[in-house]
């Protein structure tokens, strides 16, 4: 609940997974255009947040 609380105010990004669920699913709210781009800012998050201790 604690990196839900902690990317909910993420501009640009969308929670799309259950609030108790252990696992955190992240959405653009607008993709890019590109697929290949999505999926590489979603990995960039999730390696920063994994960095940062969230």
């Amino acid at each position: 609940m604690y990196v839900i609380a902690g990317l909910s105010d993420t501009p640009g990004l969308e929670i799309s997974s259950h609030v108790l669920s252990p696992i955190v699913f992240l959405k653009l709210k607008k993709s890019t255009g590109s697929l290949a781009t999505d999926l590489d800012l979603l990995e960039t998050i999730a390696e920063q947040v994994s960095s940062d201790g969230l």
